[in-house]
């Protein structure tokens, strides 16, 4: 069996890459952050709303507990990480929004008239992303959900 932290590495190959067969979903005592991450994007693929709002919610207090446990508060440097892994918790989680968001637009009779609604959120949503930025790769990763 790999070490955890070559299964941390695995998992965040994983979903950089949108592999979502190659690796066995593991429960472990204390799963890391990219394993998390990993389990969140494939219950969002398979359309698990219960199981990403749990992996979503366990990788947040991961990301807290760490803050609290290491970082200063006098060094800004120590603090970027877990604020870049909360921002990419929270897309995660407005992207599952918005996908639910359409999902109602195409069953409505209304869709027409949603459709705009929803696509000027996601707009305001997507409308901090640089093209270099981190965020919009995983925006576009996400995009394949769709």
């Amino acid at each position: 069996a790999a070490s955890p932290t070559v299964r941390e590495f695995q998992y965040e190959c994983g979903w950089r890459l949108g592999q979502w067969d190659q690796l066995d979903v593991e429960e472990t005592d204390k799963p890391g952050f990219n394993q998390l991450i990993y389990r969140s994007l494939l219950a969002l693929k398979n359309h698990d709303q219960l199981e990403l709002a749990n992996r979503l919610s366990d990788c947040r207090l991961l990301v807290i507990e760490e803050l609290r446990r290491s970082c200063s508060l006098e060094c800004c440097r120590s603090i970027y990480p877990a604020l870049t892994s909360l921002r990419l918790i929270r897309d995660i989680q407005d992207f599952g929004r918005f996908r639910d968001d359409v999902d109602l637009v195409r069953g409505s009779e209304r869709g027409d008239q949603r459709r705009g609604v929803i696509e000027r959120r996601r707009a305001v949503r997507l409308g901090g992303a640089e093209p270099g930025d981190a965020h919009a790769r995983l925006i576009d990763l996400l995009g394949a959900f769709l």
